[in-house]
């Protein structure tokens, strides 16, 4: 199978000593490490050295000079040298050195038995199931050494990925970011910029004053500083004062009257919007009256008391404001008898009802109701309050938003026939929707038309780096049990995390999570982890490579001797044979001879090459196996054409067009054979793009039974090689046959007969090839023995530069191949790619 072409890779002959890059923590990128300033424990004690290294799992690792190499904790990953260099930028041969590695106490790492560690990679394999770790924080260091001298220390470290916009909230609700002071320790927890509740240590909170704290209480600012995934992260609180205007502050109706006789048996049945503290250290009365003046021992009836925050809690800012509230002291509660209603609904005391807004549903207070003693009460038999969330008061318009509202019935108190006061105070909780509740909807998530993950529990995906955006082959699918389909977009949303970092699209190497978050919906039954796709993307890796040669012969990549050190290009294939586009800075190749010595390709000889990803390079990797090889050879591309002739580079540029082919085993040209008609027709059939534009069907007088070519010519056989360019030619005109009804496959061709035929093919590409035939060829010394018929198109060919380079043109003698390789390439030197001759269409012109 042909593979993709690069633009010849990095040939590595210098390295800088001062890299600079940032490390990308996960799946750790590409580089050099250098010693630099810094840590002077980390410096080489000999001239600078610097190496390139991977994570030991074939991905390059990045590095400052200077500093500390970063893994990923957890992780199999260790700092593994694969290339040493001076301090010149020559590459050093590591087998002559010895690498050890040092625990965190500088002593050589050992196994769980004390022994000397000799399979490296097994050891950090088996770390934190073992005697060793690689937790976030624990250090190692890599040692180079020659002849018992540290050539080179590299420190390297276990760190785990950081996450962004990290936020607190409040009591189990991502959505609830309002803190106001309650009286307790604050439920303080922490989300990311997803909304996605996060693993995370509490390390304590610093007030506006520097002063440090395990817990937050007190209305205030804060900054929270909590520790995620190793690293220390500082989030800010805001605490609100309890403003006691705008308090949910609610006392139910009694007929216990010894239970409210006093502040303290008032404020213990007193509720205040969320406050959870202790009422009686933190509010005070300001004023009460009841029936028998400012008492609450006044006997049954109704009372008004004003309540106020203390004056510590008033000065330290937790409490602003007043609030009053009425209640009477009832003959007879009659709560445990009476029956409320939502609509048609019966509403148990404490319990819950739900209002859909996304089905256009709105709570009606009017739909409240209260059955007592076989009467209902309703309208302005009935007190209504509404608390928020937050603990505030606010109206019946405000259940138009989504969320949980407590509502509170009061059973205005009446007096019975015998003066007795009767009443009942009674709540629920209204939850006010903004999503249809779906009875199992279901997801399905498909990759590339086929089913990866869905409610029965399918897998996710595991595929590898293209280049392009692999969320374009996830399809979403979200129905419920009666089939609808839910939109994307409307009524749920799409988002992609790598790491803890929100992307638009999966295209790197790495680890991404799909969720889909239903918008106008909830389902009902299954697990949020339901709806999370896992796409693994491991690097685009090469398996095998092939030089881009000069020609290749009896399975020898062969590349022309120039002199200079050649920089080839290659392709690769991937483990199944297919080709992969690899770009050339994507990798470093090293040249080792016959012997086995890193040289550069400059001499002839049979050179090997290896492939390693290049510095900063995580979306590629290749196979140990991954190689290539390939001769260089002063006898150009082919044997019998050498690098030095005025001639050769057209005849390497007509064989790497397509052009030219060599002879038989292809390992010769003969440039100096004279060319046939029959070969004539396949240069101008490959000029034109050949098999690679045309099929057989494209092609008149193509017969798919028999698989031939009736041409009509006599000597041309229908399944000769040369058959099919015989008939394009015809077809299109460019080449004719004779009046005998040959084509005369073996007669040789004159140069003014090629000029025809290329006139002829650029006439049927729809060009201009008028000029004037005589001007032209004026200085030319054999102009006379142009023939008539041929005198307009040597001519046009002249002034396009094809021929006549020299002092005559030789327009009567047999054109020789070395001579048509320069003339095509001269006329056409880059190949086309499309049908740029129509084979129905016929120039006329015969230049026989």
């Amino acid at each position: 199978m042909t593979a993709c072409t690069n633009n010849g890779g990095k040939a590595r002959r210098v390295v800088t000593a001062a890299l600079v890059g940032v490390l990308s923590v996960g799946a750790v990128p590409a580089i050099a490490l250098a010693t630099g300033t810094g840590d002077v424990s980390l410096q080489s004690v000999q001239p600078a050295y610097t190496i390139e290294a991977e994570d030991g799992q074939g991905l390059a690792v990045e590095y400052t000079a200077g500093k500390t190499v970063e893994l990923t904790a957890g992780t199999a990953q260790y700092l593994e040298p694969v290339a040493l260099f001076d301090s010149e930028g020559n590459e050093l041969d590591l087998d002559e050195y010895v690498i050890t590695y040092l625990d965190e106490d500088g002593n050589p790492i050992k196994t769980a038995s004390g022994n000397p560690v000799t399979d490296v990679a097994g050891w950090f394999a088996n770390a934190n199931s073992t005697n060793h770790r690689t937790d976030a924080g624990t250090d190692y260091t890599l040692v180079i050494t020659k002849g018992g001298n540290d050539i080179l220390k590299v420190k390297f470290t276990y760190v785990t990925p950081s996450v962004e916009g990290v936020y607190a909230y409040e009591n189990g609700d991502v959505e609830d970011t309002t803190f106001v002071y309650d009286g307790t320790d604050l439920d303080i927890r922490f989300a990311d910029g997803d909304a996605d509740p996060i693993a995370y240590t509490l390390q304590g909170f610093y007030t506006a004053d520097g002063t440090w704290s395990r817990t937050v209480k007190n209305a205030g600012s804060y900054t929270a500083v909590i520790t995620v995934n190793g690293e220390r992260v500082s989030v800010p609180v805001e605490v609100s004062a309890l403003d006691l205007t705008t308090a949910s502050v609610v006392m139910g109706d009694t007929a216990a009257a010894g239970s409210v006789n006093t502040p303290a048996g008032f404020f213990s049945k007193l509720r205040i919007g969320g406050f959870a503290g202790t009422k009686t250290g933190s509010f005070e009365v300001a004023s009460v009256s009841g029936p028998s003046g400012s008492s609450f021992n006044g006997g049954r009836g109704e009372y008004t008391v004003t309540i106020e925050g203390t004056d510590p809690e008033v000065k330290a800012g937790n409490i602003t404001g007043s609030a009053t509230v009425s209640y009477y002291v009832l003959t007879h509660d009659v709560r445990s008898s009476s029956v409320m209603y939502y609509g048609a609904n019966v509403v148990a005391d404490g319990g819950s009802t739900n209002v859909s807004l996304a089905d256009g549903e709105s709570f009606d207070a009017s739909k409240v109701k209260v059955e007592y003693a076989g009467k209902t009460y309703k309208g302005d038999d009935l007190e209504l309050t509404f608390t928020d969330r937050d603990g505030k008061k606010v109206d019946a318009s405000a259940l138009s938003k989504p969320g949980t509202y407590k509502v509170d019935v009061r059973l205005v108190p009446f007096q019975n026939g015998d003066g007795e006061w009767v009443g009942a105070c009674l709540s629920f909780d209204v939850n006010a929707k903004g999503t249809q509740v779906v009875a199992n909807a279901g997801l399905t998530y498909t990759f590339d038309g086929k089913v990866v993950a869905d409610n029965a529990g399918n897998p996710g995906v595991t595929t590898s780096y293209t280049g392009s955006d692999l969320m374009e082959r996830v399809g979403i699918e979200v129905k419920d049990e009666d089939g609808k389909v839910y939109e994307r977009g409307t009524d749920y949303t799409v988002t992609i995390k790598k790491g803890n970092k929100t992307v638009d699209s999966i295209v790197n190497v790495g680890e991404y999570k799909i969720t889909v978050t239903p918008v106008t919906f909830e389902s009902k039954g299954g697990s949020s982890s339901d709806w999370v796709l896992t796409v693994k993307v491991n690097p685009m890796t090469a398996y095998d490579a092939k030089v881009v040669a000069d020609v290749t012969a009896n399975g020898t990549d062969y590349l022309a001797y120039t002199g200079e050190v050649l920089e080839p290009s290659f392709t690769f294939t991937d483990a199944d044979g297919n080709a992969i586009d690899v770009p050339a800075d994507a990798f470093v190749v090293t040249y080792l001879d016959a012997d086995g010595d890193r040289v550069d390709p400059k001499d002839e000889g049979v050179y090997k090459v290896t492939f390693r990803a290049a510095k900063g390079i995580e979306n590629y990797a290749f196979d140990k196996g991954c190689d290539a090889e390939f001769t260089i050879t002063k006898k150009g591309v082919f044997l019998d054409v050498p690098a030095n002739e005025w001639y050769s580079q057209a005849v390497y540029d007509a064989a790497k067009l397509g052009y030219m082919n060599g002879d038989g085993g292809k390992l010769t040209f003969s440039p100096m054979r004279e060319l046939t008609r029959a070969e004539a027709a396949c240069v101008l059939f490959n000029m034109a793009g050949g098999d690679k534009v045309y099929n057989d069907v494209t092609i008149p007088g193509y017969n798919p039974n028999a698989d031939v070519y009736e041409t009509g010519f006599s000597d041309v056989e229908g399944n000769e090689f040369f058959a099919k360019a015989v008939a394009w030619a015809k077809a299109t005109g460019i080449v004719n046959g004779y009046a005998d009804g040959t084509f005369g496959v073996s007669r040789k061709v004159t140069s003014e007969e090629f000029a025809c035929m290329l006139a002829n093919f650029e006439k049927a590409k729809g060009g201009d090839v008028t000029v004037d035939a005589d001007a032209v060829l004026a200085e030319y010394s054999d102009k006379d023995a142009v023939s008539d018929w041929a005198k307009d198109s040597v001519a046009w060919a002249v002034s396009e530069g094809v021929m006549g380079n020299g002092p005559a043109l030789a327009p009567a003698g047999s054109i020789l191949r070395m001579r048509v390789a320069t003339m095509v390439v001269n006329y056409q030197p880059e190949p086309v790619s499309d049908m740029v001759i129509d084979p129905g269409i016929n120039s006329g012109v015969d230049q026989n």
